[in-house]
């Protein structure tokens, strides 16, 4: 009995070390992975720490018998392991200055047989060029082939980049190995998830659990952060779709300033007025609210000419709030419609703007501990908003809340949490 318990144990001891010398073999390996030398910013997902440290969930899913769209996407992600590129410990993606909403990742094919017979499979795209080979996944995925490496493009929206060229990765000097970077660059310590900025300026972790998803990180500003306690407007609705409060800057909130530039005149970045902007937000209500909108048709008459004629229609629009502190120049590049119709109204530095045409205007602040925050809750969102991927979002019951302090003068702390349905379940 002693012998077979030590025959066991040793079984295990020896397993467990294979694993552990296997997983720094892999760790060390996916350190040679090619970032391009004039990176902007890197996105890392740690493959090896999230299947181990989701282990018990993934072992507790597989003795459940799944749905025929769980089978599907089993299959698919056992086509992509099986498809003869190399998947390290960890990702690596980064993007470049000229295109900061699309991020490339350098992989190499270990067996051109098994990646041919997955691109047949699947009927993939393919265009044939001396350089290389273009793969055309999906209007924001896309792939091109020299020799035996791959470089993988992911497209946040539409976007293009002269560097995204089968050539590019012919040319040697372009690259270099993510642990030289790491000898150039202090960067920041690494999570399941992690983001930052090659100027240091900001860095996001994100801890993935079954059931939620933790979030830290930093963010340092160029100009000394405002003094005094913060406060941000009084929310008393028990509907919340989505409620986001921010009293830094427009200047240092890109996507806001970006938004805004969409919608109206609105200057931003040097601009004197907007930079002078200390508070606003926006709060999205489940409940709706009717508004009129004139829909435009086209007919044909009896001589065949082309006539149009509108006609006025009443829609259920989301209930949407947005306080903004500015002065009344501000007020008047505020736009008053944003895929909705505004209601806009100047109470002394607070701009008003609602979807409401009689909005309850009783605006009062309260102390906060943060200069921005976030908060979502999918089980709220507006119905006529229900198309994917917010469907998919609101069926996990997907909950935000995600606060920015002040950390010094001029560094802020990112901290927040991600709430859902288990993944796995």
């Amino acid at each position: 009995m002693k012998k077979a318990i030590g025959i066991v144990v040793s079984i295990l001891v020896v397993t467990c070390v294979a694993a552990m010398i296997l997983y720094y073999i892999r760790a060390s390996k996916a350190e040679q992975q090619y970032v391009h030398r004039n990176s902007a910013a890197i996105l890392a997902l740690a493959v090896d720490d999230l299947l181990i440290d989701n282990l018990g969930s993934l072992m507790s899913a597989r003795s459940k018998q799944g749905s025929s769209n769980d089978s599907l996407t089993k299959t698919l992600l056992q086509d992509i392991w099986n498809a003869g590129i190399d998947i390290p410990a960890r990702i690596y993606l980064y993007s470049l200055p000229e295109d900061s909403h699309s991020y490339y990742s350098v992989q190499k094919i270990n067996d051109q047989a098994q990646w041919d017979t997955f691109l047949q499979k699947y009927k993939l795209e393919t265009e044939t060029s001396a350089d290389g080979t273009a793969i055309h996944l999906s209007k924001n995925i896309a792939l091109l082939q020299s020799g035996d490496k791959i470089l993988f493009r992911l497209a946040l929206r539409d976007s293009s980049s002269p560097s995204f060229t089968a050539e590019v990765l012919q040319q040697e000097d372009n690259w270099l190995q993510i642990r030289q970077l790491n000898a150039v660059k202090k960067l920041p310590k690494q999570d399941h998830l992690s983001y930052w900025t090659l100027d240091s300026k900001l860095s996001i972790q994100a801890h993935i659990h079954n059931d939620k998803t933790e979030i830290q990180g930093s963010w340092q500003l160029d100009r000394a952060l405002p003094k005094g306690q913060y406060e941000a407007r009084a929310f008393n609705a028990n509907d919340i779709a989505l409620l986001f409060w921010s009293q830094l800057p427009i200047s240092s909130v890109p996507l806001l300033t970006e938004a805004l530039s969409n919608f109206s005149n609105t200057a931003t970045g040097g601009d004197k007025t907007s930079s002078q902007l200390r508070y606003m937000d926006l709060l999205v209500r489940q409940q709706t609210v009717s508004q009129q909108d004139t829909i435009i048709t086209y007919d044909y008459d009896e001589d065949f000419n082309s006539v149009e004629t509108s006609a006025i229609q009443e829609i259920q629009v989301p209930m949407i709030e947005s306080v903004w502190q500015g002065d009344s120049t501000f007020a008047q590049q505020l736009p008053d419609k944003m895929f909705y119709k505004f209601k806009k109204e100047v109470n002394g530095r607070h701009i008003f703007l609602s979807t409401d045409a009689n909005p309850h205007k009783d605006i009062k602040f309260a102390k906060k501990d943060a200069l921005l925050g976030l908060v979502m809750d999918f089980n709220y969102w507006p119905s006529t908003w229900l198309i994917q991927p917010f469907k998919s979002l609101q069926q996990q019951a997907l909950k935000a809340n995600i606060k920015i302090t002040t950390k010094d003068e001029k560094i802020m702390e990112i901290k927040g949490e991600l709430r859902y349905k288990p993944i796995l379940h």
